[in-house]
C-alpha cells in the first residue's frame, strides 16, 4: 500500500523534527547585551542588587564615538547606565550601594574631565579623585575601596599602581618599587594584601605579599620570561593564582598554581589547549568561588586532562569541565565570568557553541558537570635535590641520582595520583641509575622511592 504525497510529507517532517530533537542542543545563549559590543573586560554580579553589569565597549548607535555605558541587567531586562567618553572601561564594583567604574578615560562626556574611577549616582556618572586616567581593576576588601592599575600618582601623591579610598581621598598601599608597573589584581589572604603584575622586587617578578608597609615577593614569584598572572582567588583556604603561566618555565602549575602558605604547587595537569601540551600557552583569565567549587574560566580545551572548552571547575580535588564551547572563536575564550542567580554570564568571544552572541553569553545547559578527572593523589616533592635527582634521559627512559644502595622499588604517578609503573632497581648507591618507562604525554610526573617524592617535567620526543 502506497501512502499519498501529504501523508508522506506529514512522516517526513515528523521525522526531521525527531531528528532535530536529538541533536546536541547548545549549553550557551545569548546573555542579550544591548548595542553592537566589543570584547567585555568584566562580568560583575551583585546577589544584594539583584543585578549583573557588563563593562568593556559597547557602542549604542553602532558608530563608535567613543560613548561607552555600562551595562546592567535586572529584572529580566538590559538597561544602559549613561555613557562614559572612552574605548574601554575595564572594571566596576558595588561599594556601600554605588556602582564604580574604572577605566582609561579623562573623560565623563565630551566636557567633563575625569582621571580613570567615576560612580554612578542620579542617572548620571560623577568624578571620584584622579587616579591618572589607569585604573584596570576595582576590587573591595574588608569593606575597603581598591584600585590596580598603571598609574604612578594617587590624588596627587605617589602610588606605584594600587591605591585604597581612605578618609575621602586615594592613598598609595604599600612601598612598591619605581619603574614602569601595572598591577592587575589584588586579595586578602592569611591576613595580608597579594597583588598581581609585572613589576619586579629583589629580582622576583609577578606576585607580592604586603608586610606591614612594604612589598615582597611571594616565594619565587612568577618564573620566566613569558610567564606572568592575570587573577586570584582564594578556595580551602589556599591562594589560587592563574594567568598566562609556564611550567617549562619553571613555575609550578601550567596557567594556574596553588599556594598553601609556604610554596607554590600544581593544580592537577592544571589548563592546556592542547591535550598534554606545555609549550602552547592557553591562559587562565578569571577565577571564582561559587557553591562550594573554584570556577577557571579562559582559552583553555582541556582541565586536567578532562575537555573544558572555556569553563572548568575545580573541587580540591579533580576538575570538571563545563559542557559547551566558547574557545571557537577569535577571542579564543572567555575573559570574565559572574553569577546571576545561579546562572553563569560569561564575556566571551563573538560566538558560543558556533552561534552569535555579540562577546556575551549565559550558560543554559541541564547541569554544569561535564566530565570530570581522577582525584589526585595530591603527591608533592619531598625530596631535596642533594638527596635524589630525577630526569628525562631519553623518550622511554629516566636517569635517577642519589637513589640509596641495594634493591629499590621505584614507582611512576601522573599528577592525577595515577600509578603507572612499579620496578625494582638495585642501586650501587652511587653514580646514575636508569629505569625504563613506558610511552607518555607531556606533562608532570611523579617518582617515589622510599620515603621520597620527586616531580619532574617529562617532554615526549
Amino acid at each position: 500500500m502506497f501512502l499519498s504525497c501529504s501523508i508522506r510529507h506529514v512522516i517526513f517532517l515528523y521525522c526531521f523534527a525527531c531528528v532535530l530533537s536529538c541533536m546536541a542542543q547548545p549549553y550557551w545563549a545569548p546573555a542579550g547585551l544591548p548595542g553592537q559590543a566589543a570584547p567585555m573586560k568584566q562580568v560583575y554580579a551583585n546577589a544584594a542588587h539583584d543585578t549583573i553589569y557588563y563593562c568593556g565597549r559597547t557602542d549604542l548607535d553602532q558608530v563608535d564615538q567613543g560613548f561607552n555605558p555600562v551595562l546592567r541587567y535586572t529584572a529580566g531586562q538590559w538597561d544602559t547606565l549613561g555613557y562614559i567618553y572612552t574605548p574601554i572601561i575595564f572594571s566596576v564594583v558595588l561599594h556601600h550601594d554605588t556602582l564604580f567604574a574604572g577605566g582609561g578615560f579623562t573623560f565623563l562626556d565630551l566636557g567633563t574631565p575625569a582621571e580613570g574611577i567615576a560612580y554612578w549616582a542620579n542617572g548620571s556618572w560623577h568624578t571620584y579623585g584622579d587616579l591618572q586616567h589607569a585604573v584596570l581593576k576595582l576590587r573591595v576588601i574588608d569593606d575597603t575601596l581598591y584600585a590596580l592599575g598603571y598609574f604612578t600618582m594617587a590624588d596627587g601623591q605617589p602610588a606605584k599602581g594600587i591605591a585604597r579610598r581612605e578618609g575621602g581621598q586615594w592613598v598609595a598601599v604599600g612601598q612598591l618599587p619605581t619603574g614602569e608597573q601595572s598591577w592587575w589584581d589584588v586579595v586578602k589572604y592569611q591576613g595580608r594584601l597579594v597583588t598581581i603584575g609585572n613589576g619586579y622586587i629583589n629580582g622576583l617578578r609577578g606576585i607580592f605579599q604586603l608586610v606591614g608597609n612594604e612589598w615582597s615577593a611571594l616565594g619565587p614569584g612568577i618564573v620566566g620570561g613569558v610567564s606572568g598572572a592575570a587573577c586570584l582567588a582564594v578556595y580551602q583556604g589556599d591562594l589560587y593564582v592563574g594567568g598566562q603561566i609556564s611550567i617549562p618555565e619553571g613555575n609550578a602549575g601550567q596557567e594556574i598554581m596553588r599556594w598553601d602558605g609556604t610554596a607554590f604547587h600544581p593544580v592537577a595537569t592544571g589548563l592546556q589547549r592542547n591535550l598534554g601540551d606545555l609549550s602552547t600557552f592557553s591562559t587562565c583569565t578569571d577565577l571564582k568561588v561559587h557553591d562550594g567549587l573554584l570556577w577557571a574560566c579562559g582559552g583553555f580545551n582541556y582541565a586536567g586532562g578532562v575537555e573544558a572548552r572555556g569553563v572548568a571547575t575545580w573541587d580540591g580535588t579533580r576538575w570538571c569541565g563545563v559542557p559547551g564551547v566558547l574557545t571557537n572563536n577569535m577571542l579564543g575564550g572567555a575573559l570574565s565570568m559572574d553569577f546571576y542567580r545561579d546562572t553563569l554570564f560569561v564575556a566571551c568571544g563573538v560566538t558560543a557553541d558556533d552561534q552569535f552572541v555579540n562577546f556575551g553569553a549565559k550558560f543554559i545547559g541541564d547541569s554544569y558537570v561535564d566530565s570530570c578527572g581522577t582525584a589526585v593523589g595530591m603527591l608533592e616533592d619531598t625530596s631535596p635535590t642533594s638527596e635524589l635527582r630525577v630526569w628525562q634521559s631519553a623518550s622511554s627512559e629516566l636517569s635517577l641520582v642519589g637513589l640509596p644502595k641495594g634493591v629499590q622499588q621505584v614507582r611512576l604517578f601522573d599528577a592525577t595520583g595515577k600509578d603507572l609503573l612499579r620496578q625494582m632497581v638495585r642501586s650501587l648507591g652511587s653514580g646514575t641509575d636508569r629505569i625504563v618507562i613506558p610511552a607518555l604525554a607531556s606533562g608532570i610526573y611523579f617518582v617515589q622511592i622510599d620515603n621520597y617524592t620527586v616531580k619532574f617535567l617529562y617532554e615526549e620526543r
